[in-house]
């Protein structure tokens, strides 16, 4: 029974985010930046003490959702950047607010997060003029963050020193630990060296858009 439970709340998640990679937003300008900051927090939660200080949060601004200032969260300024940006600097850790529907004091936010696999939807309510997040919804999707990262870089030369090579043989490196059964250390640092002139994800996502 508590299996086919979580099944379902993970199928709700799902459901409620089918479109989320391509989908286009309710809500278009400035208005949306004032919700950020209660939004990451509740999907990031609070940083472990051995990470606080490299904590630098940063979001992807879905489709005509203008770039601004967005506050802080959990004391660290929110760096808010476009689509063009992220692929110019081949950022590796954001928050992607694919969609943000504002009705009145109510807002529901659909997110991906490619570097930990996760996506789901954020409820808030505006309370005393301000934003306070009432329900978050969370699952989980190894293919699905591949499935971003290929749609995103798509078109985009790796560069050495980036965030996403450094990603990449991060993850490497981790999934070869797995496979063999060996420990790995998650504070450990990867080279940032590409391992080609596209990243793997690239490939992949051009392999099952072309099925």
């Amino acid at each position: 029974m508590q299996r086919l439970l979580r099944l379902a709340a993970v199928l709700l998640v799902a459901a409620s985010c089918v479109a989320r990679v391509h989908a286009e937003p309710v809500t278009s300008g400035s208005e949306w930046l004032s919700l950020v900051s209660p939004a990451v927090e509740a999907i990031d939660g609070p940083p472990k003490e051995e990470f606080r200080a490299k904590y630098k949060p940063v979001v992807l601004a879905g489709r005509e959702l203008e770039v601004g200032s967005a506050g802080t969260a959990y004391g660290a300024p929110i760096r808010v950047v476009s689509r063009d940006q992220l692929r110019d600097e081949q950022l590796a850790y954001f928050i992607w607010f694919t969609r943000v529907e504002i009705d009145g004091d109510k807002a529901k936010v659909l997110y991906e997060q490619p570097s930990s696999g996760h996506f789901g939807n954020v409820m808030l309510a505006r309370q005393e003029g301000s934003w306070k997040v009432t329900e978050k919804r969370e699952a989980h999707s190894s293919s699905g963050a591949r499935d971003s990262y290929g749609s995103l870089y798509d078109g985009v030369t790796c560069r050495d020193g980036t965030e996403m090579s450094g990603r990449w043989n991060y993850y490497q490196t981790m999934m070869q630990a797995m496979a063999e059964r060996k420990p790995f250390d998650y504070k450990a640092s990867a080279p940032k060296v590409c391992p080609g002139s596209e990243f793997p994800e690239v490939t992949q996502y051009r392999k099952a858009k072309a099925q």
